[in-house]
Order: C-alpha cells, then structure tokens, then sequence
C-alpha cells in the first residue's frame, strides 16, 4: 500500500477508539419472565406450562394491548432433581418469555398481573430500563464518537511529532448492557412493584485507524 509516494505498513499511523453516548430518560422496559411447571410426568409438566404461559401472555396483553412485544425466549424441561441426590421427584418444564414494554408506568401492573395468573410458578428472571437506539439518537452518539477519535488522534499525533492523515478503517460496535437479575418470586411477593425509570443510555463505538500525512 502507498501513500504519497511512500511505502506504509497495515499497521503504521494511529489506533484510537471512539465513544459517544446519549442519556435521556429511559422509555424502555425489557423484561425476563416465565413459569416452572413441576409434574410427575414430562407430559403433565409440559401441559402444565403451557396452559401457565397463555394465560401470563393474556394478563400481559390485557395490561397493555398496543405498546407491548412479547416473545418466547427460552423453553426447557429437565428432571426436578433432589438436593441430596437422590432419584429425581419427577420433571420441570420452563418457560420464559422476553417482553418489551414502552409504557414504563405499565411495568409494575404488567409484572404483577403476570406472577399473579401464574402463581408460584412463576419466575421473574430480570427487569432492564433502556432507551429506545432511534435513528435520531444513534446518529447523535455516533457524531459524538467520531469527534472523540479525532480528537484523541490528534493529540496522539502532536505527541508524535507527526501530521495527521487520513482515517484509513472505521469499525462501528455498540456495548451491550447486561440485564438486572431479579430474585424468583412467587406471586404473592409481587404485589406492589414500583418503578423508577430514572436515566439511560445508547451508546456507540468506533474503531479509527488514521494514517500519518507526512
């Protein structure tokens, strides 16, 4: 590769990593739930499951018809084993579901609805308030982000002694954010759920590989 006249390496100029991020007032609400339905039977666990996850779908439709998604995210039946190792006291079959919920004041009727059709079968796995990435907003972190990089290549270049160049790679990431776990509760102990949604981020990562322009 060239570059005025002269040979350059994959790896000469400056690696820097950009970051930008938006924080408003998170508007939503991703949530881990399902039920655990123990039978003596695979089948009467599995019946029992599903029969449990219709109606934690319904109560969670009835809560909010329009401004929820529900999926199912994991489904798994295993033997319900002893503490002491002895032969299993039959079989669970597990179901959770992923929801996404817009209308944040909606979450403590929704997780309570939910736990309270399921009964002790239910499991709340996590509650995670986000910001929704809108174009608008994931275009804002990304300016952000590259004004960063250049702005730390070019203080790197000064340090060098050397004129910066042109940006030769841009590789965008965004960081996850991992889930709030939550305790397994039975529904009497899920009465009163209050939210604060306080505040959020998106955030984006750029990757810039600049040349030197001398």
């Amino acid at each position: 590769m060239r570059d005025g006249g002269r040979d350059l390496t994959v790896d000469e100029g400056i690696a820097v990593i950009g970051i930008g991020t938006v924080s408003e007032p998170a508007d939503l609400a991703h949530i881990e739930l399902g039920v655990a339905a123990r039978d003596s039977s695979v089948r009467g666990a599995t019946d029992a499951a599903a029969s449990l996850i219709e109606a934690v779908i319904s109560a969670i439709r009835e809560q909010a018809a329009q401004s929820v998604d529900v999926a199912s995210s994991r489904y798994h039946v295993h033997p319900d084993r002893r503490p002491d190792g002895g032969p299993p006291r039959g079989y669970v079959a597990e179901h959770v579901l992923s929801v996404t919920l817009r209308e944040l004041e909606r979450t403590g009727s929704i997780l309570e609805a939910a736990t309270r059709v399921a009964g002790d079968a239910a499991e709340v796995h996590s509650l995670r308030l986000a910001l929704d990435p809108t174009t608008q907003r994931m275009d804002q972190a990304r300016t952000q982000a590259w004004a960063d990089a250049v702005h730390k290549a070019t203080e790197l270049a000064r340090l060098a002694g050397r004129p910066l160049g042109r940006a030769a790679a841009v590789v965008e990431t965004q960081p996850g954010t991992p889930p709030a776990p939550m305790a397994r509760l039975a529904a009497s102990e899920m009465a009163a759920v209050p939210v604060e949604p306080g505040e959020a981020e998106v955030s984006l990562v750029l990757s810039v590989r600049f040349h030197f322009a001398d």
